[in-house]
């Protein structure tokens, strides 16, 4: 049997994949070159030690780049151990979601109840807290005047430094108040890192103490400064001691990209007896200006080299592209200057039925100007995609297909003129959607959205004075002047929608400029409008809304967004169906994510949302990075996107576009950041590495890494053609690739039918698959788009009170003694809501503390309720699992067992009476989470259970987990599954579901059915 568990996992493996597969090494690094099968090996590896070594699952921890390749690789090591083992509770993520977990798991008492903010959320936190953080004075000095992002910026670049070389380090006052009214507390936090003498270091060594102390008071952790809490976490011996004996084997996958403080935590894990198989290629390193550091993985390589129990293992093959791609990518790839003494080996061709067709499938391409060469690129497009049903021909899979416009890319390397090349595409009727890049706040919907959005705070512009370039870039994205005010721009962006294709009515931008003033003042407090001052708005909602008695002073941007979305008659492009009218609500779900992050510390006042209008824009146009719906990759539209986005992804056509002077190589690569750090520090943590060499040899990693995105087709382009191109060109002349006109190219492409390329891993948790379940439509728009409900401030009581439940089950016998002491519970309880376990983010202080007196009274009823049961039975809360429902569909989610005897229950905890739900989907979740439980352990629970807390109603249910029961819920999910895997959207909820319309998050834009309270 061992012999076949080996063989299955080196099946179809080349020599060097297969080594390091089953190496013995302690310490392995792989280096794996663009296409080479990396994330395969890396997955077969994970099962080699859990199959064949008998490595527990759980003591395998393996750290991605990104959350798609989180998604990636959990599908391929739960295919590896499909037939000889099972994931269990092994950590497959980003690193800065293990330190979260660890944090959680080593402290809960201070951690569990946590956030972790992205960059746009942290921004608005600051925005918020700008004055008692004491910006003013750092502002000043770093700027020379009151601009507030410009320093902004300039202060969580230092902050990050400091926390990616593990060098934060913060003295906090003791017993911080977790409520609004103890922000004062975090005044009197102290930097402990020496960053100088200067008035600008000291004035960032203020607002450092104060920002560090203001994440902890908000319950939240922003991504550099989890990786440096951890590591400081394990300087303590008895953690460190803790996780080394929970963890003993590790994978890094691109380890060139690890910043100084990742090493260190990984370092930490390993110590001198832990596993170690690391992958990377450095000729791939391409985020030094975020901290990367390739020099690391130089020294790892050559440790292990000269360890006796460390090896180096390349892998040369590419799988991906085509002989001519891979030459010309070779070629490339040695004028890359040395790094650390690392070797450089081309790369070979690897996939024998990949083959090339012609020379000019691989080209270069300059023209007189830039406009010249976006309708250039435009015309190659539409050659691949006719739109007539064909494509230029490309293999895949086992068989040969027509390429469809999701198959094709278009990276650049600069922001700037984005713009020109997107409205190229669409004015050939191409569908684009546009990626990780700067150019989705210029789409016009999602400015006419912003527009408004300004005009609400009172702001006339957009954008103050000093940002003339991003000030510039708008205008020119929706053809208006520089000068232009956000009126102009609201106008300027319907009139382009509506050239594009959308159908948008005449005057909807008047309608919106009332609907903003209106909006505008309620919130300053003024008196609810009358009819007649209404009635020019569509919008029966929203005209209720407005007219509502005790309008708020402070708002959520989703709610604002939302009532602009039913005046705009948005869902007239949700119905359509039309490809630019599908392309239109991924960039508006977009934009709704976006302010979903803005208002994650609370709702905001006139004054907070132009400060926050403002850090949209400057954030959107800076490097946007957002996270996707696997499925949402599919869209049929061409990608446009950054480079840096494009990273980890592949296209079998891929144009690298405006190899222009001073776009790429950028202008700005060598130029060293402004730091607001002494000389000292400077030298002592090596930052002139933050910017290029004078080879520019991090420029030449990321052209490198545009060129190995493409599978077959590979068009570089430029009108002012940099020094970049004019190399390419040479290196091209000798590797046989030509210098083609788009028509040139139209004529070498053999055209078959269209087909979509194979099918992204699904996994989900149960409560995202239950949307779908309820309302296929509600999960499009949410899931897929990205569209995010209006907050409200009771959100969080749920999550609060299985917080307390978890506290209580992981220690039941203690909670059993309290039941029979209502002061000792009632004071115990207390305690846990005060120090921050039952946190309410978004309740104003009245309402928080009526939830807290409701949570407390429910669950000390819960204990005594439940005593005898507390102190015989053993608990196991929020246990994780994952079932695999088909060969690339994953559910996951976490489930609270009880055990007792020879009986095992699996238990879902839900807030409120037991009407409020879907007894369906309630007995689906919990079959769901036995049939999960049995495949992970091999225990199958006998009974199944809902208890509800809190509510009039039944406090208990029981769940059938028979045979035929679990057969059933196996096919209703399978087939759900199947829906959204093939795209069947267009259905709104299911008959039992009737009245879901009415409460849906997403009623007054959603486009099924009539418009929801418009007037014709």
């Amino acid at each position: 049997m061992a012999d076949e568990i080996e063989d299955l996992l080196l099946e179809g493996l080349t020599a060097a994949q297969a080594e390091a597969v089953r190496s013995r090494q302690r310490r392995l690094l792989v280096v794996a070159g663009a296409g080479s099968g990396k994330t395969e090996v890396m997955a077969r590896r994970v099962a080699w030690w859990v199959a064949v070594e008998g490595v527990p699952p759980g003591q395998v921890v393996a750290f991605t780049f990104t959350e798609k390749a989180t998604r990636e690789m959990r599908a391929r090591i739960r295919r590896a151990l499909a037939r000889c083992g099972h994931l269990g509770e092994m950590f497959v993520g980003t690193i800065h979601a293990f330190c979260l977990a660890q944090l959680r798991a080593l402290a809960p008492e201070r951690y569990h109840n946590y956030e972790v903010l992205d960059e746009l959320a942290r921004l608005a936190l600051i925005q918020r807290e700008y004055d008692l953080l004491g910006f003013y004075p750092f502002t000043r000095a770093t700027t020379g005047t009151w601009y507030r992002y410009r320093a902004i910026e300039r202060f969580l670049q230092g902050y990050d430094l400091l926390c990616e070389h593990g060098e934060l380090r913060v003295e906090l006052p003791p017993a911080p108040p977790h409520t609004r009214a103890g922000k004062e507390w975090y005044r009197r936090a102290r930097l402990l890192t020496p960053v100088g003498r200067s008035e600008l270091a000291e004035a960032f060594s203020r607002v450092a103490a104060r920002y560090y102390a203001c994440l902890h008071l908000h319950r939240c952790l922003d991504f550099s400064t989890s990786q440096n809490e951890l590591v400081r976490l394990l300087e303590g011996e008895e953690y460190l001691a803790r996780l080394r004996g929970a963890v003993t084997h590790v994978v890094v996958d691109e380890c060139q990209d690890n910043n100084p403080v990742q090493d260190r935590l990984i370092r930490l894990l390993v110590g001198d007896s832990g596993h170690l198989l690391a992958v990377g290629d450095h000729r791939q390193a391409i985020y030094a200006w975020r901290g990367g550091r390739v020099e690391l993985m130089a020294r790892l390589h050559a440790e292990v080299a000269a360890d006796p129990e460390g090896g180096v293992i390349e892998l040369a093959e590419n799988f991906r592209s085509t002989p001519r791609i891979v030459a010309l990518a070779n070629a490339w790839a040695r004028k890359i200057g040395d790094t650390g003494g690392m070797p450089s080996p081309d790369m070979l061709h690897g996939r024998a039925g990949r083959r090339d067709e012609s020379p000019a499938h691989v080209a270069l391409m300059r023209s007189y100007s830039r406009q010249l060469e976006a309708e250039g690129i435009a015309q190659v497009v539409r050659a691949l995609v006719p739109g007539d049903g064909r494509g230029a021909a490309h293999d895949d899979g086992d068989g040969e297909r027509g390429l469809t416009y999701a198959d094709v890319a278009v990276l650049l390397r600069s922001r700037r003129d984005l713009a020109t090349y997107v409205e190229a595409l669409e004015r050939r009727g191409i569908p684009v959607v546009v990626r990780g890049s700067p150019q989705l706040l210029l789409q016009p919907e999602v400015l006419l959205c912003v527009a408004a959005l300004a005009l609400v705070a009172g702001r006339q512009e957009l954008l103050d004075r000093p940002y003339e370039e991003e000030r510039e870039a708008i205008a020119r994205a929706v053809g208006c002047g520089r000068d232009a005010g956000a009126p102009e721009i609201l106008e300027a962006a319907c009139r382009r929608a509506r050239a594009s294709g959308l159908p948008l009515r005449r005057g909807v931008e008047r309608r919106l400029a009332r609907l903003a003033q209106a909006v505008r003042s309620r919130l300053a407090g003024g008196p609810r409008p009358s009819r007649r001052e209404l009635r020019g708005l569509r919008s029966a909602p929203t005209r209720d809304w407005l007219a509502a008695q005790g309008f708020p002073r402070e708002v959520f941007l989703q709610e604002v967004l939302h009532h602009l979305l039913a005046e705009a008659e948005v869902g007239a492009w949700d119905a359509s169906g039309a490809p630019r009218a599908r392309a239109a609500m991924y960039h508006l779900g977009q934009l709704s994510s976006m302010l979903a992050s803005l208002n994650l510390t609370g709702p905001s006042d006139l004054e907070l949302l132009g400060h926050q209008v403002e850090t949209l824009c400057l954030w959107a146009l800076g490097r946007p990075r957002l996270e996707e719906h696997p499925l949402a990759e599919g869209l049929d539209a061409v990608t446009v996107s950054t480079i840096h986005a494009a990273k980890g992804l592949e296209f079998p056509a891929v144009v690298v576009a405006d190899v222009s002077e001073r776009r790429f190589p950028s202008s700005l690569a060598t130029q060293r950041p402004n730091l607001p750090f002494d000389h000292e520090l400077w030298e002592r943590l090596q930052l002139w590495q933050l910017s290029d060499n004078e080879h520019l040899d991090g420029e030449r990693r990321l052209l490198y890494v545009a060129l190995t995105r493409a599978e077959r087709y590979l068009l570089v382009s430029a009108s002012s053609p940099s020094g970049f191109f004019w190399e390419l060109a040479e290196l091209a002349e000798r590797e046989g690739v030509p210098s083609a006109s788009p028509a040139e190219v139209a004529r070498h492409l053999r055209l078959r039918p269209s087909a979509r390329s194979l099918r992204p891993q699904l996994s989900e948790a149960f409560s995202s698959l239950r949307y779908y379940l309820e309302c296929p439509h509600d999960y499009y728009l949410r899931r897929l788009l990205g569209f995010r409900p209006v907050v409200n401030e009771y959100l969080g009581y749920g999550r609060g009170l299985h917080n307390l439940l978890r506290e209580i089950h992981s220690r039941p016998q203690h909670w059993a003694r309290l039941a029979g002491d209502e002061a000792r519970l009632r004071a115990e309880l207390d305690r846990l809501i005060a120090g921050g376990l039952f946190f309410l983010r978004y309740a104003s202080p009245e309402t928080r503390r009526r939830l807290q007196a409701r949570a407390l009274e429910l669950v000390a009823g819960y204990v005594r309720e439940h005593a005898g049961e507390l102190g015989v039975r053993r608990y196991e809360p929020e246990r994780p699992f994952e079932v695999l429902l088909e060969e690339d569909v994953l559910l996951a989610g976490a489930v609270d067992l009880l055990e007792g005897g020879e009986e095992l229950a699996v238990v879902d905890f839900k807030s409120g009476e037991a009407g409020a739900y879907d007894e369906e989907l309630l007995r689906l979740q919990v079959q769901l989470y036995a049939l999960a439980l049995s495949g992970a352990t091999g225990r199958a629970p006998q009974v199944g259970l809902v208890r509800f807390v809190g509510g009039e109603g039944p406090a208990e249910m029981r769940v059938e987990l028979g045979p035929e029961a679990l057969r059933r819920a196996l096919q209703m999910v399978g087939e759900a599954a199947q829906g959204i895997r093939e795209g069947r959207f267009d259905e709104g909820p299911a008959p039992r579901h009737g009245g879901r319309c009415a409460r849906c998050d997403f009623r007054l834009f959603c486009g099924l059915g009539p418009a929801r309270g418009s007037e014709p």
